[in-house]
């Protein structure tokens, strides 16, 4: 998928060179980095090289070096930022000294002219299951199960996401399911339905929200890793750093993996349904609404990932808690806010009460009180914040509640117990696990509803492979 680039260039630092050599750049899914470089240099200017290593610039050649070269093809590659994992020396007699340096990319490996725009963009996504998907209409009227195809607007465009099986999917699908090794399992491409072009960094990130959406559907992260594209110019490729997750220990997720069907024909796929409406909506947020809804997606999936752990159920907890913290006014998180004189007033006699407080005990024990009172601003923004408890039934209210949609009252002091109990290092077993999954189930549908989907979705609760719908309409 991603081939191994071999070249000659210069290592350089604050655009100075400090090596010239031969490099070598691979990427491997089943390595920690994934991306590595590694770069070879003979010559004298070794030697100073390791003299200032051996000085007190040692710190920032580990971790601000750049790169510029070209292939043996004649291609540019450009790295902006890497950080030296290890080095190797060697001199045989009469030959220079000759150094060899593990380079882990902290930046995109950029490979070829620089371009700003182009009308097609391949994003290359590994261990991507599509377990179900419908979509490419065959010529005898059936359905071939390869691709997802999802058109959306955003800004008044019409942009167009294909995401497709690679050639040798069904080889790479088992690897992934049966063993623990990685494979490429999947391309996503990303125009606009008018053939003009897109910026790559905007061409990134609208690649960015689509696997961030759908790994929520699929309740599994998917990302990529290498992004190509070319005009009349040339081609350009940005690889970056990354490997995937195997692991699934849970078997549910919000779309079933992409197996349901929704109207009385099951024509309608629920998924490309659910994607093509959650992407605006989630465009429709603000910046800051759409980065606390990215953690708390993160979070979830991370938690699904993983065996049953007490990090299991505080990851669950913490998107929650991600989600009180942006999508609910200050009233409903804290007692007293600013918002209003009264308010401020009161904090402020509260303030000069616990001071009144601890000059009384310094009378009596001075070193305690003087200590005591340092913590004290510390913990005023915990005094004051609501219970977490109550902050989730806030929360559960507004997008289900208020969308006439009922939950079970006695899930959520379940799961704030259990996430207690997680986070203070307390055993868990069968009973914080139900409230486990009571708790996915709930941040799904609030999720769901955050992002207006009204239509069918799978319910994480009992076996989590049920079809759920909503009681009525959002």
């Amino acid at each position: 998928m991603i081939q191994e680039q071999r070249g000659r260039g210069t290592l350089l630092l604050d655009d100075k060179e400090v090596l010239a050599g031969e490099f070598e750049v691979s990427h491997d899914l089943n390595q920690s980095n994934g991306l590595v470089m590694i770069f070879e240099a003979a010559s004298n200017a070794v030697v100073t090289f390791e003299t200032r290593m051996a000085s007190g610039e040692r710190d920032v050649l580990e971790r601000r070096l750049a790169l510029r070269g070209e292939t043996d093809d004649g291609i540019l590659v450009r790295v902006n930022r890497l950080l030296m994992a290890n080095r190797d020396l060697s001199q045989e007699v009469g030959q220079p000294m000759q150094t060899v340096l593990r380079l882990l990319p902290c930046t995109f490996v950029h490979i070829g002219a620089p371009l700003d725009e182009a009308s097609l963009f391949r994003f290359s996504c590994p261990n991507l299951l599509f377990d179900g998907f419908v979509m490419t209409e065959q010529a005898d009227g059936s359905h071939r199960r390869d691709t997802v195809s999802v058109d959306a607007s955003r800004d008044g465009r019409r942009l167009s996401f294909r995401l497709k099986q690679l050639p040798d999917y069904k080889e790479g699908a088992e690897t992934v399911q049966q063993t623990t090794r990685s494979r490429w399992t999947a391309t996503l491409e990303v125009q606009t339905d008018d053939g003009s072009t897109l910026e790559v960094d905007e061409a990134s990130s609208l690649a960015d929200d689509f696997l961030l959406l759908l790994s929520f559907a699929l309740s599994r992260r998917a990302t990529w890793v290498s992004l190509e594209a070319s005009d009349d110019s040339g081609s350009f490729q940005r690889i970056r750093s990354g490997t995937a997750t195997n692991l699934k220990s849970f078997p549910g997720s919000v779309m079933r993996g992409g197996r349901l069907t929704g109207g009385a024909s099951g024509l309608r796929q629920p998924l490309s349904e659910f994607m093509g409406s959650a992407l605006p909506a989630y465009w429709g947020l603000e910046r800051h609404e759409q980065e606390r809804l990215q953690e708390a997606i993160e979070c979830m999936c991370e938690s699904i990932e993983r065996f049953f752990s007490p990090a299991t159920i505080t990851l669950v907890g913490r998107a929650f808690e991600t989600l009180c913290h942006r999508f609910l006014s200050k009233a409903e998180q804290a007692y007293l806010s600013r918002d209003s004189e009264q308010d401020r007033n009161l904090k402020a006699t509260l303030h000069a009460d616990l001071d009144a407080f601890a000059s009384r005990w310094a009378t009596k024990e001075k070193i305690m009180a003087e200590e005591w009172s340092e913590r004290v601003d510390g913990h005023m923004s915990n005094i004051l914040r609501r219970p977490f408890k109550l902050q989730l039934q806030s929360l559960l209210d507004r997008w289900l509640l208020q969308t006439r949609n009922k939950y079970d009252s006695t899930w959520p002091p379940q799961f704030v117990d259990a996430r207690n109990c997680a986070a203070h290092y307390s055993s868990v077993g069968q009973k914080e696990y139900n409230a486990w999954v009571k708790g996915i189930t709930l941040l799904s549908q609030v999720i769901l509803k955050i992002l207006g989907y009204s239509g069918p979705y799978g319910s994480f609760y009992r076996d989590g492979k049920s079809e759920s719908k909503w009681s009525a309409m959002k």
